[in-house]
């Protein structure tokens, strides 16, 4: 299974609340729950110092809580699914998720372009 089918929905994601839920690939939509997430490959290894794009996102995915965006309310992850995703996810579909949003190359953004699964 493929990143984009995880995050679009088309493939069963632990947890049972897709990506799109809460995010936006879309460049000029503002998400009222989370971030957009159009470029997020451009920007993602420049939101902490010292994190690879990768690792950020990584991380990102399997502690949604842990590099929260200004704006944007910590503790829906855990409310809404009971636990973080790195406890749902199998490594595969974090890595497929990663790959998927490594790949987002847009560069104009409605709420800055920064991520905080």
């Amino acid at each position: 299974m493929s990143g984009a089918d995880l995050f679009f929905g088309r493939a069963p994601l632990a947890g049972g609340v897709l990506c799109v839920t809460c995010h936006t690939l879309n460049a000029g939509e503002r998400v009222s729950i989370g971030p957009n997430l159009a470029g997020i490959g451009l920007r993602a290894g420049d939101r902490v110092p010292g994190l690879s794009a990768q690792a950020y996102l990584e991380r990102s995915i399997q502690v949604h809580d842990e590099f929260v965006v200004p704006g944007y309310q910590a503790g829906i992850v855990r409310a809404v699914v009971g636990d973080d995703y790195g406890n749902l996810l199998p490594n595969e579909q974090i890595a497929a998720l990663v790959d998927f949003l490594l790949h987002q190359q847009a560069e104009e953004v409605a709420d800055g372009g920064v991520v905080a699964f």
